[in-house]
């Protein structure tokens, strides 16, 4: 029994048999409250509270390390100018291998001189074999108008190889900037009418 705020070690032993060929095995612990429910259950429906330990196992041996960066864009539907914040990005990491990979890297913002404006770390994350695994990536603080670069540089996670992508996007504030040039035009039409 564990008590609310207490915390308790619970030991597990993973045996491999030796006919398992090399590569990843995955799997779960997962601990139920009581084993024999005895709470009320209400229209037929029961809840139930669990806690899991996820279990990433490499067997030895010669395994297959392989992924790469598969895609790299501004999330959401393609747009020509970007006028909202924060700004997601997306990527899409490509697993071909025999075990997990756990990719990671940065993000460059640059503007249109070419200085780094902002560097996003994009911290160790997980991609199963034979998979892909997407990640979004926000960007908090796009400040002013005007052309940037978004570079990522991401580790596959293994033999130090690193993808690089790079896009550029337009960062237009209209909502902010419509009152200026709202502005702008009634001057204009009031001088010289």
């Amino acid at each position: 029994v564990v008590q609310p705020g207490e915390r308790v070690t619970v030991p597990i032993t993973v045996a491999i048999p030796d006919s398992v060929r090399p590569g990843g095995l995955y799997g779960a612990a997962l601990i139920a409250e009581g084993g024999e429910q005895k709470g009320e259950v209400a229209s037929g429906a029961q809840v139930v509270s669990r806690l899991g330990s996820l279990f990433f196992v490499r067997v030895l041996g010669d395994v297959i390390e392989s992924g790469h960066l598969e895609d790299f864009r501004v999330s959401g539907p393609a747009k020509l100018f970007l006028d909202s914040r924060p700004i997601e990005f997306e990527m899409l990491f490509s697993n071909e291998g025999s075990v997990h990979l756990t990719p990671y890297g940065i993000v460059q913002i640059r503007n249109v001189w070419g200085n780094v404006v902002d560097e996003i770390r994009i911290e160790p994350y997980f991609a199963l074999p034979g998979s892909e695994r997407s990640r979004v990536i926000k960007w908090d603080s796009p400040k002013g108008i005007g052309p940037y670069t978004a570079a990522v540089y991401l580790n596959r996670g293994y033999g130090d190889l690193v993808d690089e992508r790079a896009l550029t996007f337009w960062m237009v504030p209209w909502k902010t900037l419509a009152p200026s040039a709202l502005a702008v035009v009634v001057l204009a039409i009031v001088f010289y009418v």
